[in-house]
Formats: structure tokens, sequence, C-alpha cells
């Protein structure tokens, strides 16, 4: 149960923590969607946009067609405008877009910390069933609290070698996600344990935990070499004419962008500049891209007619593959 548990735990985020195209790095920080907006041959997904505007409710629309889909998205930008005016700015589309994406890390936490708290009762009741404490689900959690249900309760030495690795990342993202250290966690903090791109208090965690995946010679920092194998893990025989001139791209790249003290590698400051690039701002970025593509009059706002004459930019229907449940975003 253990190992099944752990399986489940690992924050999904790594998997699709590296931008593939070195001059698309800041995407990185607070990603709208797992999906990338651009493609190496600067190609546009319109399945990003999709998933930024619409959060997990995207996938729904696959049963819409195309009339229903617009008309369901004439309802949501009624409940973007709200002073009513019929014209949506970029503050009111920001503020939705938020809303759809704290709407699903919210639904993803409270979906894994209820997980948490009831395998942690059954481990008080299968110890002792006659005094097992009852677990409060509004209280805190400590790290041998989730050691317990997570690792069975082993210590680190005791802990088969295949997880000691991703123990000691673990217990590095708890000890920052605890803000007031008092060695446990309240749900508020567990959410940056258990999503730390998310949270600014466990960045360094990422940012250590990225090293260490890229950090092939174990000298601490990310040497050219190291950095190419990420964004162009190919070898160059096995490369086209066009992968090699993006190899050549990028490691001008990493020199004149990446390498910021020009000492040939990056180091921790280096790589959370990459990783959470402090001039970047992924909401903001894509308020001003889906702009820039529907403000027809170039008003810089948004009526109903323009959304849904661009309505490609913002959801999709049964035709594109993509959708949106309206019901689940009622509460904004």
């Amino acid at each position: 149960m253990a190992k099944f548990f752990y399986a489940l735990h690992i924050s999904l985020f790594f998997a699709a923590v590296f931008a593939k195209s070195v001059e698309d790095g800041n995407k990185s920080r607070g990603k709208l969607s797992e999906q990338e907006h651009y493609d190496k041959e600067g190609q546009h997904n319109s399945e990003y946009d999709h998933e930024a505007f619409l959060g997990k409710q995207k996938k729904t629309f696959d049963q819409l067609t195309l009339e229903e889909s617009k008309e369901r998205l004439g309802k949501i930008v009624d409940k973007i405008d709200k002073d009513k005016d019929a014209k949506v700015t970029k503050e009111e589309l920001g503020e939705w877009i938020k809303f759809t994406r704290d709407q699903y890390n919210e639904e993803t936490i409270d979906k894994k910390w209820k997980d948490v708290i009831a395998r942690l009762q059954k481990v008080m009741s299968r110890k002792d069933a006659s005094s097992a404490r009852t677990v409060d689900p509004d209280g805190a959690i400590s790290w041998e609290d989730y050691n317990e249900v997570s690792y069975g309760g082993q210590s680190e030495e005791e802990i088969d070698d295949t997880y000691k690795g991703q123990v000691k990342r673990e217990k590095r993202r708890w000890k920052m996600a605890d803000l007031d250290q008092d060695g446990k966690l309240s749900r508020e903090e567990f959410s940056a344990f258990y999503h730390p791109w998310d949270h600014e208090q466990t960045h360094d965690a990422v940012v250590q935990e990225t090293i260490e995946d890229m950090d092939k010679d174990k000298d601490g920092v990310i040497s050219l070499r190291e950095y190419l194998k990420e964004v162009q893990p190919k070898d160059e025989k096995d490369m086209t004419e066009e992968e090699l001139v993006q190899k050549r791209v990028d490691e001008e790249y990493f020199r004149t962008n990446r390498d910021k003290n020009k000492d040939g590698v990056m180091d921790k400051d280096e790589v959370k500049e990459w990783m959470f690039p402090s001039n970047y701002d992924a909401i903001k970025s894509e308020v001003t891209h889906l702009i820039y593509h529907a403000d027809n009059d170039k008003d810089k706002l948004l009526t109903k007619e323009e959304i849904l004459n661009n309505h490609k930019y913002f959801v999709g229907s049964k035709a594109t593959n993509y959708g949106k449940d309206l019901t689940r975003h009622e509460e904004f």
C-alpha cells in the first residue's frame, strides 16, 4: 500500500517542468496548462488557451457541438463581465483565468488532503482500534503521520533504495512548506508541499530538484552539456538538420541568457530565474495573447461579439475535441 500511495502522491508537475524550447523557457512559471503554448517551430497550440481559459472542465466540451460551445461561451462572457458594461477588460479576463486555475488547484489539493486524512485514520484504527485517536480533518499532520501512510512509518535507513531519493526530496519540501516550523502541515501548507511549483515558499525545492535531475556529474551546477541534454535529448547523429540548427540556437541562448554571470554554468540562482522568471506573469501573458487575437477593433477591450467571433482561442467543441461544463463555474 505504501508504494501504491507513494506512486499516487508524487507531484505531476515534474513531467512537464522543462520547456522544450529554450526561447520559451519563461512559460515555466505558473504554467496555465500541461500543454505547450508553442512548439519548437513556433506553431501556436490552441489547447493551451482552452485549458487556461476553461481549466479542467475543458475536456467536457468533447460532447458539445460548435453551436452549443459558442452558446455556453456567451454565458461565460456574461459572468466575466462583472460590471455589466458589455466590455471585458484585461482585469476581468485575468480574474477569470486566475479563478479557473485556482479552482483546479483547490479541487486537486482537497482530494489529496482528504485521502491522506482517511488513510491516516485507517492506520490509527488498525494499530489499536480501542484507543485510536480521531484524525481532525481541519487540523495539521506531522511528518511522522505522513510517513506512516506513505512509507509505512519506515525510517530513511529502512526504506528501499528505490525511494530514498524521493523521501529526501519530500522532507525538503515539507520543511519549506512548514511556514511556522512546527513540524506539521496545515491544509494550506500541505498545498505548498503537494504543488511546490505554485507557492513561492517551496520554489527553492523545485530548483534543487531540477538541479539534482540535470546535474549528471554531481558538481552542484548545470553545465552547457547537461542543459543541452535536457532541451535537446537526442544524440547529434540522430538529429535532423532542423534539430541541429535548433541545438546551436540553444547553445547560444544558454551563453547569452541562462548563464548570467558568464562562468560557463548555471548556478542555483540562474536555474531559479529559468524556472521562475522574475519578469514573467503567466496570467498577464495569456490575457495579452487572447486580447491581441480577439480584439478586432483594437480598443484593448473585448465585446461578447468579438469573443464569439474568435471562439477558437477561448473554447473548443466536438469538432476540435475541446469543451467546458458551465455549471462547474457557478461560484465565480
